[in-house]
């Protein structure tokens, strides 16, 4: 077996479901702690590390950003672990 499918099969179906349980428990456990730590604002931060200091009057839509950002971070650390195992 060649390298080319060793990498093919390790980015395959296999080890998405790891990804995304992982990626999003992960997410989900920081994202109450920073609640709890931070408040509700903590959000807010994360979207200002995108969209800049614009979001400390922000609203819903910026609060959501900053939300599908948490997780999309926590899905790439997801990632980048799982390809390291």
């Amino acid at each position: 077996m060649n390298t080319t499918e060793i990498s093919v099969s390790r980015l395959g179906v296999t080890i998405l479901r790891p990804i995304l349980i992982g990626g999003s428990l992960a997410g989900t456990f920081d994202l109450v702690i920073a609640l709890l730590i931070a408040g509700r604002d903590a959000p807010l931060e994360i979207a200002g590390g995108l969209l800049g200091k614009s979001t400390e009057q922000g609203g819903a839509g910026t609060w959501v950003v900053g939300m599908v950002l948490h997780y999309v971070i926590a899905l790439c650390a997801a990632a980048v672990y799982c390809q390291a195992g």
